[in-house]
């Protein structure tokens, strides 16, 4: 696998400048850094250098005509760069430095500037610094159209029940009102609840829907795997397949950033994110100035906004930025009347998807899918309607086809010594107690969070 400096030594770059003796300069100071470089003093040439081979870095001069010290021509130029190759990375060079010209360059879209004569160690510093950049366009572009075209089943399911359920119906509705502001929403809600499906649906609606969408679950992952993945490295770990890994603030970066479980985060790294939020800008590992973030941000958490709030675990400067909205997602227990017109919902949609002439339950298996608490929600549903769809031919669904798991209601009966059932039931008392907050809770079971997580999704809590 090349490491990074053999990768930008394979970056392109275009040098243009009246001057042969800078020319020289910058070839001398670049090639031992970099393979591919040609230098051009006719900023004529430009189109026709650009169409023919779009290069990733260029440096080019400000001023072209003897005596002229405006920058005129250089502006000019960067706009005709700009135009014809929007992702080239370029930095302006001048004997006669102003900060309201390089302002100026920088709003027409140069990476950089550079005053001569220069530093060479700075040159190649500030060379380097773009080909990065330019690695990490390249890897956006990628990015991009992988999220373009992803299929979004959970946000068409979601679509699909609200013709069944008012209550999925009303959280489509708060969804659609929201959705075009770039407000930072907390999607909370229990396990299969369709946190995730919402999400989706938020990005699709917002403007910055042809942008990526970027999802991390934090659940799974130790600390230092969050923060690599959340703020990116250095070296070749920072490597991927040969391309630069960009970190995800990093690919979200004018799109949309999905932090699922966001309670999870470690009090550490909920400070640099939080610096990150209210500085919409980061210094990434390798980086000497830092980056201008432009991101939508979504979260999730099996806690509501009060639980989070109540959470020592958990700061609440952060909620604040993350959670200006929240959206809950009902349970399915609680809408019990909504249940048949679900089923019908899913059935009609998977009959759909695979095909297959849509099933009806008969009476004793509709009784029953009514009775049953769908301890897993909506998730739990899909997967059931899904099963019977794609296993089944006969219009009619009897009860024998169901597999519906045992569910307990919490209380124990003396006569039940079933260790899971026990301790099922002595974790619903305990979340009852301290209504839903995890961290009193786990302290009041005698076990760490992380365990209390795991048995949460062991007993579909």
């Amino acid at each position: 696998m090349e490491t990074l400096p053999q990768l930008t030594r394979n970056i392109r770059i275009l040098v243009i400048d009246d001057d042969p003796d800078i020319l020289e300069s910058c070839r001398l100071a670049l090639k031992r850094r970099f393979s591919h470089l040609r230098t051009e003093q006719d900023p004529a040439k430009i189109r026709e250098i650009v169409q023919d081979d779009p290069f990733d870095v260029v440096l080019m001069d400000m001023n072209f005509r003897s005596g002229d010290t405006t920058g005129a021509d250089g502006l000019y130029w960067l706009r005709k760069i700009r135009f014809l190759n929007p992702d080239a990375a370029v930095i302006m060079m001048t004997a006669y430095a102003g900060i309201s010209l390089a302002v100026q360059a920088m709003k027409e879209g140069a990476l950089d500037f550079i005053t001569k004569p220069w530093d060479n160690q700075h040159l190649v510093d500030t060379v380097s610094a773009a080909a990065h950049y330019a690695l990490s366009s390249r890897e956006m572009r990628r990015l991009r159209m992988q999220t373009r075209l992803a299929p979004c089943e959970g946000e068409q399911l979601m679509k699909s029940l609200a013709a069944h359920s008012p209550a999925v119906k009303e959280i489509c509705e708060d969804v659609a009102k929201v959705a075009p502001t770039d407000a930072s929403i907390l999607l909370s809600g229990s396990s299969g609840s369709g946190k995730t499906a919402l999400a989706q649906m938020l990005h699709r609606q917002s403007f910055r829907s042809s942008r990526p969408l970027i999802s991390l679950e934090l659940e799974a992952l130790t600390e230092e795997q969050m923060e690599f993945r959340l703020f990116g490295g250095s070296g070749d770990s920072s490597l991927q397949n040969g391309h630069p890994r960009l970190s995800l603030l990093e690919q979200a970066n004018g799109g949309t950033l999905l932090l699922q479980n966001i309670d999870r985060l470690p009090l550490r790294l909920q400070s640099r994110l939080l610096s990150a939020k209210q500085n919409r800008a980061f210094v990434f590992p390798g980086r000497k100035s830092p980056t201008e973030l432009n991101i939508r941000w979504l979260t999730t958490s099996r806690q509501n906004r009060a639980a989070l709030l109540s959470d020592e675990a958990f700061r609440n400067d952060l909620l604040y930025e993350l959670g200006t909205v929240e959206l809950r997602l009902p349970l399915l227990a609680n809408h019990r009347d909504e249940i048949p017109g679900m089923i019908s919902g899913f059935l009609r949609y998977f009959a759909q998807k695979y095909r297959k002439a849509v099933r009806t339950p008969d009476k004793a298996s509709l009784r029953k899918l009514c009775e049953y608490p769908w301890p897993g929600n909506l998730g739990e549903m899909r997967q059931e309607m899904e099963s019977l769809v794609v296993k089944g031919d006969a219009p009619y669904i009897a009860v024998e086809e169901l597999s519906l798991h045992q569910h307990s209601t919490g209380v124990v009966s003396r006569n039940n010594l079933n260790l899971d059932e026990m301790e099922k039931a002595t974790i619903r008392m305990a979340l009852q107690k301290h209504k839903g907050n995890l961290s009193r809770a786990s302290r009041e079971l005698g076990v760490g969070r992380t365990t209390l997580y795991r048995k949460l999704e062991k007993y579909g809590i």
